[in-house]
This record gives C-alpha cells, sequence and structure tokens, in this order.
C-alpha cells in the first residue's frame, strides 16, 4: 500500500531517534517471534509460531539433543534439512494419530499412506545423486544426512514405538536423503522488499535516516503444494508469485498468455531466457530430466 506523505512528515522523520514511516500502525502486531522456549528459531507472528508449535515443534524443543541437531542444519548446502525435519516429524505424529485413531482397524503400511499423502506427489530422489556437485561435496552431504538423522532418532526416539518397522524405515537415511530432494526440488524462491526501500521509491529524494541493512529485502523460500505438480517448460504458460500478506506469503500461478481448454499447466523452473537449447539442458541438470518442450525440439 502506498502513503501519500507531505514533505514536512518526511522532514520530521529525520528528526526522530526512532524513524517511523508513516502506515506503520496498520500492522503494529506483526513482528518476529521467538520460540516460546528461545530454543533460537525465528517466526514470522504468534500465528505462526503457535501453529508450528500445535503441529510438530512441541516435540522437539527442549530435548537435550535438540540444539545439536539444528547446529547441523545451518552449513551452507544443508537448508533444507530443517524442512525435511519438520516434514518427518509431522509425518511421525500424523502416522501416531491415525494409528491411535484407527487401531485394530488399521495396518501400520496404511497408517503411514495416510500420514505422506500431503506430500506423495512430489518429485523424490537420493539427496546428494540430485544435484551437481563434485564428488568430494557429495560424499560430506552424504554424511551430514547420517548426522541429521542418528540425531533426530535420538530426539524423537521417546515417540518411536519399539519393533516399528515402519516407522524405522521412515527415519532410515534414504527416506530422508528423499524428504530433502523433494524440498530442494519443488520450493519456490519468496523476495520481500524492504519498506523503506519501497517508501524511497515512492518518495524520491526523501532519505531516510537508517543504517543499510534497513533497505535490504529479506528472501527465503516456501514449499506449495499445487505449484510443485506443475511440470517444467522452456515456454512456460504460467509463472509463480509470492504475494505477502500480513499472516502468510500465498502463491499465485499467474498466466503468461492464453491457455487452451485442457492444455497442461506449465512452469519454468530455470531462466529461461537463454536462448541455448544445451545451456538450459545444463541448467535442468540437477533435475534429473532432459527437457523435450516444443522449445527445446525446435532448436
Amino acid at each position: 500500500q502506498r502513503f501519500l506523505v507531505s514533505a514536512s512528515t518526511i522532514a520530521s522523520l529525520a528528526l526522530r531517534k526512532r524513524t517511523v514511516l508513516p502506515g506503520d500502525d496498520v500492522d503494529a502486531d506483526h513482528c518476529i517471534v521467538q520460540c516460546r522456549n528461545s530454543c533460537g528459531l525465528n517466526y514470522c507472528s504468534a500465528e505462526c509460531e503457535e501453529k508450528s508449535w500445535r503441529t510438530h515443534h512441541r516435540v522437539l524443543c527442549g530435548t537435550p539433543r535438540y540444539p545439536r541437531l539444528l547446529s547441523l542444519c545451518e552449513k551452507p548446502h544443508c537448508h533444507p534439512f530443517k524442512l525435511a525435519v519438520r516434514f518427518a516429524t509431522l509425518t511421525l505424529l500424523r502416522y501416531l494419530a491415525y494409528l491411535s485413531r484407527m487401531y485394530p482397524y488399521c495396518d501400520r503400511k496404511e497408517a503411514l499412506r495416510y500420514a505422506y499423502r500431503p506430500f506423495k506427489s512430489l518429485q523424490k530422489g537420493v539427496w546428494w545423486e540430485s544435484v551437481h556437485e563434485d564428488a568430494k561435496t557429495k560424499r560430506e552431504m552424504h554424511g551430514d544426512v547420517r548426522k541429521v538423522v542418528r540425531e533426530l532418532r535420538a530426539v524423537l526416539k521417546p515417540l518411536i514405538p519399539a519393533r516399528d518397522g515402519v516407522v524405522k524405515a521412515l527415519f532410515a537415511v534414504e527416506a530422508f536423503s528423499a524428504f530433502l530432494t523433494a524440498f530442494e526440488k519443488n520450493n519456490i524462491s519468496v523476495y520481500v522488499p524492504s519498506p523503506a526501500h519501497q517508501y524511497e521509491e515512492a518518495h524520491p529524494g526523501s532519505n531516510l535516516p537508517l543504517p543499510p541493512q534497513c533497505f535490504s529485502p529479506c528472501t527465503g523460500t516456501a514449499f506449495y503444494r499445487l505449484q510443485s505438480c506443475a511440470n517444467h517448460s522452456c515456454t512456460p504458460s504460467v509463472e509463480a508469485e509470492t504475494m505477502i500478506t500480513d499472516t502468510r506469503a500465498m502463491c499465485h500461478l499467474v498466466a503468461l498468455r492464453d491457455i487452451k481448454k485442457g492444455e497442461e499447466v506449465t512452469l519454468s523452473y530455470i531462466d529461461c531466457s537463454d536462448p541455448s537449447r544445451e545451456s538450459r539442458r545444463a541448467a535442468l541438470r540437477d533435475y534429473g530430466f532432459v527437457c523435450r518442450c516444443e522449445r527445446c525440439g525446435d532448436d
């Protein structure tokens, strides 16, 4: 939302020790919220923290080995680890809840299928084999996965039923690797521009007296189930856009051209402005397929 501000108001901003932009009161309660147990995780709102705590974080936070588990997720190439830990924990809790509700009228495999249902359509694979890295880095990635799985098992051990082979398979290295690949290959970048930068763009010459970091955007990744189901094309029919609201980042698929009835909705997984087919295929190598869309067939 754009605010029309007078020159006198802009001038008065520079005289305040704490600069307040017009419209700050619109979302005064929207700020970073720390985990209630002060474990180090931050959330975008109290609602987000409450949902995380209720669905999975309560069984992780506060356990003696949880800080070590978090530290293992901090390496540069380990950014999907936290998501995979969350997914594995959610799956376990859904599995146990379904068993307790339906037992003895269902078997354990049926309960696991139910627990895994929200994510079954995702692209999967062995994580360290699905990324284009040298052999040494892949060995390190394999070792990092083993360490995280070992710690996650220790953290969740009180919840895992004895002699439950299904749950043990869920926390095997290969299974956790598939979780990593699912998020690595199906996520989308989220870009949140700085309000200070937006303000100066709307009011050239305002020169707000703020430190440089206040003008930097926030970036991250998000996972959306519908968007992740779209296949790739170098001539996509839609593009994914995120829209930030007060409480969430929503994803929209925006048409780039007219789409015929019955035509498949496709996205581009890469920057498809490159005119070279070989360059585009090289950029897609980590996804594990060779593009044979209409454009690549014509090049």
